[in-house]
C-alpha cells in the first residue's frame, strides 16, 4: 500500500469513490457517506490542487481510499457554499485543518490514511483539527472509535441537510515552540 497526496489526475477515481460511498438516509447500509453532494471533477480538481493534506492510498496501482482535508483559508476560499457542514466549520476559530471525507474501499486502509494525515499534520504548525462523523440516521461507529482513540472528542451535535445529525470532533495538536 501506497499514502501520498492526491494529484488533480486522481480526481475522477475520488469522484467515482465518493459517488459509489454514498447512500441515502433511509438505506439498510451503515457505511457510507450520507447523502453526500459529490464534487464535480473540476472542483474536486481544485480541492486537490496544491492541497498536502488532501491524502490517497493505492494498492497495485489501483485507488483504494482517499481523506479529503482542508486548512480553514481553502476552506474559505474553494466552493463549499453548498455545504452545510463545511460553513458551520467556518464558524470555527482559525487555523484549523477540517477533516472532510474519509473513504477506504479494503479493511484497514481508513485507519492507516488517519494515521498518516496525523503524522503529515503534526509536522506543521496547525494546532487544532476537526472533523464530522454521522450520528443520525445511523452512527458511524467504526470511524468514531478510530478517531477518538487518537485523541479527537465530541465537541457537540449539530443538524443539517433537513435533519441529518453529525457530530462534530475535535483534535488539539501540541504545537513546538522552537
Amino acid at each position: 500500500m501506497i499514502i501520498r497526496p492526491a494529484v488533480v489526475s486522481d480526481a475522477q477515481e475520488i469522484r467515482r469513490m465518493s459517488l459509489e460511498l454514498t447512500i441515502n438516509r433511509d438505506s439498510n447500509s451503515r457505511s457510507g457517506f450520507v447523502e453526500y453532494k459529490t464534487s464535480t471533477i473540476e472542483a474536486l480538481e481544485e480541492r486537490i490542487s496544491g492541497n498536502p493534506f488532501f491524502l490517497t492510498a493505492e494498492e497495485d496501482g489501483a485507488l483504494v481510499g482517499f481523506f479529503s482535508n482542508f486548512t480553514s483559508k481553502d476552506l474559505g476560499r474553494l466552493d463549499f457554499q453548498d455545504d452545510e457542514i463545511a460553513q458551520y466549520m467556518l464558524t470555527k476559530p482559525s487555523p484549523f485543518i477540517y477533516g472532510e471525507q474519509l473513504a477506504s474501499t479494503k479493511r484497514g486502509f481508513g485507519v492507516k490514511l488517519l494515521e498518516y494525515f496525523l503524522s503529515v499534520v503534526e509536522q506543521t504548525n496547525f494546532g487544532t483539527l476537526w472533523g464530522s462523523v454521522s450520528h443520525k440516521p445511523y452512527r458511524n461507529q467504526i470511524l468514531i472509535n478510530g478517531i477518538t482513540k487518537r485523541g479527537y472528542e465530541l465537541t457537540e451535535e449539530i443538524s443539517v441537510y433537513d435533519g441529518l445529525i453529525f457530530g462534530i470532533y475535535k483534535k488539539e495538536l501540541q504545537l513546538s515552540v522552537p
